[in-house]
């Protein structure tokens, strides 16, 4: 991961703030990205469903519980069952963790808050580390 761009804000942040590493903030803007992909797929389904092709205005703004729930996603799916060691790694250690670093990207100007956002929409979303590991299963066969 050495040779890839970084961004010089995030840089910026993980010099003077040292609580998460620069890849907790690069993973948390991915799960946003999920949870805002995930959120058109839903809509665009929707809306076939509904035989309904025009744009229905709807926002794209996604919130604490979707980015939090995409985060699990991604985890699962970019670490498997390591998921739960990597988040220890970073310091994640609670949904609200992740909000935490969501309001700090916003505090730097690389996300917007909407009037409705809120720290605590991310608070008790899943149990961190139990819930990372959730759909996958170890089976040892026998001697």
């Amino acid at each position: 991961m050495g040779s890839a761009m970084r961004h010089p804000d995030l840089e910026r942040l993980v010099e003077s703030d040292t609580t998460w590493p620069y890849e907790a903030y690069e993973f948390v803007l991915n799960a946003l990205d999920h949870a805002a992909s995930n959120l058109q797929a839903l809509r665009e389904s929707s809306a076939d469903e509904a035989n309904d092709s025009e744009n229905t205005g709807e926002s794209s703004h996604v919130d604490g519980r979707q980015i939090a729930l995409a985060a699990r996603d991604l985890a699962q799916q970019e670490f498997g069952q390591m998921a739960p060691v990597v988040f220890q790694q970073w310091g994640i250690g609670a949904t609200l963790d992740l909000g935490k670093i969501i309001f700090k990207l916003i505090e730097i100007g690389l996300l917007n808050q909407n009037d409705g956002d809120s720290l605590s929409d991310f608070e008790g979303i899943y149990r961190i580390p139990d819930d990372l590991l959730i759909g996958f299963r170890i089976e040892i066969a026998d001697y």
